[in-house]
């Protein structure tokens, strides 16, 4: 079964089980409820929309934010024809929906917030946001997904039967469009993926120092933090390790996670950043390796990103830091 047929089959199976659920047990609800959650969900779009119309405030990933606000401001005109009828008739289905939506709208905003870089330098946010494509690919196909299901719930079982089949097309093609190399949204992925990797090589073009009598003197955090971004794009990272070999490894230990008997994995200080670093204490180094290659190739918004490894008496595997755990965030 190819990529598409997999995407469809899941699709097929999410929708039906929408249908099913919307013609056995469904509750009407108060209309002003549900035209408060929309109204909550066109101000989060209309927010997308007004921080990516100045292109020039965007730090990274300018040209897939600018690509992602105007499809919010589709969306939004959609919403704003479309679905008016939901302040004198709601079900329970349509407002599940709406929070759907809602939590893909607020993903956006997110998204858009870290490439704005007000809180850390442009540097230190590109160590997490090098690769967002798929961050988007997922957000405008959750965000038509959703919307075509909305739709669904509006009508009645032959629409819904149709609109399910015109919904799947929809998918396949969206699907397509993003993997096509001559698409649109493929150019606007490279123009920032060209300016990622030239804007490290100026940072360290700018950071030379003739004083440097060897790789391992180099102690700049921002020719560091360019080094590592160049060798995360290329997805090389012996390149880093041969260049600042000792500063890379250095962290600041700041409390223990969790442990095991084979290791522990604390929260540290490394390159300005907090990150989760796993320490391997009796290595199985073809294992380790299986776990790092796996890691590498893992860009997805919901992974956390694999920075770097290293070996010396043990074994260190940098991550990215969650601020909760699991069974936090599940209570929550």
């Amino acid at each position: 079964m190819n990529c598409l047929e997999h995407i469809t089959t899941f699709y097929f199976c999410q929708i039906w089980s929408f249908i099913q659920f919307m013609f056995f047990g469904d509750v009407q609800i108060s209309g002003r409820e549900m035209e408060s959650e929309l109204e909550l969900i066109l101000v989060i779009m209309k927010k997308v929309e007004e921080l990516t119309t100045n292109i020039d405030q965007i730090q990274l990933n300018k040209q897939l934010c600018n690509y992602l606000g105007k499809k919010f401001t589709k969306t939004r005109t959609v919403f704003e024809r479309s679905f008016p009828s939901m302040s004198t008739l709601a079900t329970t289905d349509q407002k599940k929906v709406l929070h759907e939506i809602h939590m893909v709208a607020k993903c956006a905003e997110a998204l858009v917030q870290k490439c704005l870089c007000k809180e850390s330098s442009w540097l230190d946010g590109a160590i997490t946001l090098a690769n967002v494509k798929g961050d988007v690919t997922e957000i405008l196909l959750s965000l038509s997904w959703w919307t075509s299901v909305l739709k669904m719930t509006n009508a009645n079982m032959v629409q819904a039967i149709q609109n399910t089949t015109k919904a799947l097309k929809k998918q396949d093609h969206l699907l397509e469009k993003f993997l096509s190399a001559s698409s649109s949204f493929q150019d606007v992925a490279k123009v920032d993926m060209d300016y990622l990797l030239a804007k490290p090589k100026e940072v360290k073009d700018n950071h030379v120092d003739t004083s440097f009598t060897s790789p391992s003197g180099i102690n700049n955090q921002d020719y560091i933090l360019a080094t590592y971004l160049l060798s995360q794009i290329a997805g090389d990272m012996k390149d880093i390790m041969k260049e600042v070999d000792t500063q890379f490894k250095k962290f600041t230990w700041l409390a223990l996670l969790g442990e095991c008997a084979c290791g522990d994995v604390g929260e540290v200080m490394w390159l300005n950043k907090k990150c989760a670093l796993k320490i391997i204490r009796h290595p199985n180094i073809e294992e380790e390796e299986k776990e790092v290659t796996i890691l590498k190739w893992c860009h997805h918004p919901h992974i956390v990103k694999f920075f770097c490894y290293w070996k010396d008496k043990k074994s260190h595997i940098m991550m990215e830091w969650m601020p909760k755990n699991l069974y936090t965030h599940i209570k929550a």
